[in-house]
């Protein structure tokens, strides 16, 4: 296999149900398919079908800084030692910090699919509004011209 694409998801069973046909054309097209989830059920279906599955310590509802630090760190160095022509990210934190691996890990390509607007922009809470500016500067700057550059170049690889 000549190309690898790597979908960073934070739950198994999420790719599962909605990202699965994508990985499965990606690896019909040639592509080598790598995820990096929150493994549970669906981690075992999804190496039966030939997946390699890696698991991460994906955790959506912790706002624990140094833990964030260290999920980061684990992901761009998976990035790293996994060197994918291609990084697709599924979900805010996904995008967030998986955006951000990519840039350390410099992967050539990468597409954000935010799905669903979160907690944080859905919640009126005091803690949700707390973050939503936080959060909505990140996505920015990840989704901005970095992200749409990206983009451009997957024909190319």
């Amino acid at each position: 296999m000549g190309r690898h694409v790597v979908f960073l998801i934070g739950e198994d069973w999420f790719f599962r149900s909605h990202f699965r046909a994508r990985a499965l054309a990606a690896r019909a097209a040639g592509w080598r398919v790598t995820i990096l989830t929150r493994t549970g059920d669906a981690a075992a279906a999804l190496r039966a079908e030939g997946f390699e599955v890696i698991d991460v310590d994906f955790r959506r509802a912790r706002l624990n800084p140094l833990a964030e630090l260290r999920l980061l760190r684990s992901i761009a160095g998976h990035y790293r030692a996994l060197k994918p022509d291609l990084a697709h990210h599924v979900a805010l934190k996904p995008i967030l910090l998986g955006s951000l691996a990519a840039a350390l890990a410099r992967v050539p390509a990468v597409i954000n699919a935010p799905v669903g607007q979160g907690f944080v922009f859905t919640s009126t809470s005091l803690k949700a509004r707390l973050l939503r500016p936080a959060v909505s500067l990140g996505l920015r700057l990840a989704m901005g011209g970095a992200a749409r550059s990206a983009c451009s170049r997957i024909g190319r690889i």
